[in-house]
């Protein structure tokens, strides 16, 4: 038990939370610490692509895949990419500063790099509820829809944008999706269903976090992961489910529901959609809301929350006492 805990902590991070809040940051204060991490990430990322195989990051060794000569990278804390291109696109609705262009295009092509169709089509899908949250006006709706057009296309047509679409394509016609039978996820979920998490209970409490020190459950998952390329992380929240147990991913997706609809103050809305995005990528395909190191980005998104609600009531206490006290 205590070596399943210990080799928790990519989960126990979201109590990360618990930590920052001791230091009673404002809401402001943790935005921009949220902004910057996202900005160091997002150029680390660019930096490692570019330079591979030279390895520059630790945390770069293990997550790469290289199939069929397509190099497609990962890195802990990925959903930083997801939160500097929403936050570009929220502030630059609300202030149109230039410099939020930037950061929408730092964070589109760190995800653009990844590869993965599910997370572009959702992150695409919520860009369009981040523009209706804020504008309200579809007028404006369409003249942004008109020039994000405009700007994909051009970038879609440089020579790195169309070996990625390339790729996409390639995975497609190949048959990698669920239309396809034969579908590898199809297979790794008949695996894990029929030959791995069978013992009774296992499937709702979860097997526990593979500890890799010569027991037979880790050493499993190590030879079908090498042998026939079959991982529980590809099932996205269903896999967890039989790593962490039922109950513990419906606490999860609670958190983050919870905390998506109480986001509701426009200059914080680009944390709802990063959540929603990541969250619906990963219930079927991706592990991107519980890739390493995303948790603790979650846990500062969750400490916004709660600071900016506790600053309106401060802000409202006062104002009910200042009318109290002086009338109008």
């Amino acid at each position: 038990m205590y070596k399943v805990l210990f080799n928790s902590y990519d989960y126990l991070t979201l109590l990360f939370a618990l930590i920052v809040m001791k230091y009673n940051l404002s809401s402001h204060q943790l935005i921009q610490t949220i902004k910057i991490v996202s900005i160091i990430f997002c150029c680390c990322y660019l930096i490692q692509w570019i330079i591979y195989p030279i390895q520059l990051f630790a945390g770069s060794l293990n997550e790469n895949t290289i199939t069929q000569n397509q190099f497609r990278m990962r890195m802990p804390g990925s959903i930083c990419a997801f939160t500097l291109f929403f936050y570009g696109i929220n502030q630059f609705l609300l202030n149109r500063k230039k410099i939020n262009i930037l950061y929408i295009g730092l964070g589109f092509l760190v995800f653009l790099i990844m590869g993965f169709r599910t997370l572009l089509a959702f992150t695409l899908l919520f860009t369009l509820f981040l523009l209706y949250s804020i504008t309200k006006n579809a007028i404006r709706i369409i003249g942004y829809l008109i020039l994000g057009c405009i700007l994909v296309f051009g970038i879609s047509q440089t020579e790195f944008a169309q070996s990625k679409i390339k790729e996409m394509q390639t995975r497609q016609e190949k048959g990698d999706n669920f239309s396809n039978k034969d579908y590898i996820r199809y297979r790794e979920y008949e695996y894990f269903t029929e030959e791995q998490f069978i013992k009774p209970g296992e499937k709702f409490i979860g097997g526990g976090t593979p500890v890799y020190d010569g027991n037979n459950y880790a050493n499993t998952l190590d030879h079908v992961a090498i042998t026939y390329g079959y991982f529980w992380v590809d099932l996205g929240l269903i896999g967890l489910s039989w790593i962490i147990g039922i109950p513990a991913v419906l606490i999860l997706i609670y958190i983050i529901i919870r905390c998506s609809i109480r986001i509701k103050d426009k200059d914080i809305l680009f944390i709802r959609y990063t959540l929603l995005t990541t969250l619906f990528s990963s219930l079927l395909t991706t592990a991107e809301i519980f890739r390493r190191g995303n948790f603790i980005i979650i846990a500062l998104f969750l400490c916004v929350e709660y600071t900016r609600s506790l600053e309106k009531k401060k802000h409202s206490l006062n104002n009910t006492y200042y009318d109290k006290k002086f009338g109008n």
